[in-house]
């Protein structure tokens, strides 16, 4: 018994440290957490937000590793790579679109991944937000 409680309170302290230093690299950038990619050197976070057709440009990268696949990277016009790229990935719920694949925005800023419709200058190359649609 005694043996049990000294076991479950050994991983109780390694589940916490662990957790504290994950909460700490994610804090300060060291880590990144979510659906995303690396690219450069660096982890761009996937948004839900579709890049416009009509702003794609230069292919960035092709057969860039995400999940268990590979995809093609675009420059979106007028916005620098270092802030955000165009990946074809496959659409997920709340993409607002049907395709099985779509151009989604990637980017570095977790905060401009999570809501580029508040910058202004993403907000003019990836489409209106969905929607969510109201039951009644």
């Amino acid at each position: 018994m005694t043996v049990v409680v000294a076991l479950a309170c050994v991983a109780a302290v390694v589940v916490g440290v662990v957790g504290v230093v994950g909460v700490a690299l994610s804090r300060r950038g060291g880590g990144a957490n979510g659906a995303g990619l690396n690219y450069r050197g660096t982890f761009y976070h996937l948004s839900s937000a579709e890049v416009r057709p009509d702003v794609l440009g230069d292919v960035v990268g092709d057969d860039v590793p995400f999940q268990d696949t590979s995809i093609q990277l675009r420059q979106i016009e007028g916005v620098d790579v270092d802030t955000a790229v165009a990946g074809f990935v496959p659409a997920y719920p709340g993409t607002g679109t049907t395709a099985a694949v779509a151009w989604l925005l990637l980017s570095p800023d977790a905060d401009l991944a999570a809501d580029p419709w508040g910058s202004a200058e993403l907000a003019r190359v990836v489409l209106p937000a969905a929607r969510p649609t109201q039951s009644r």
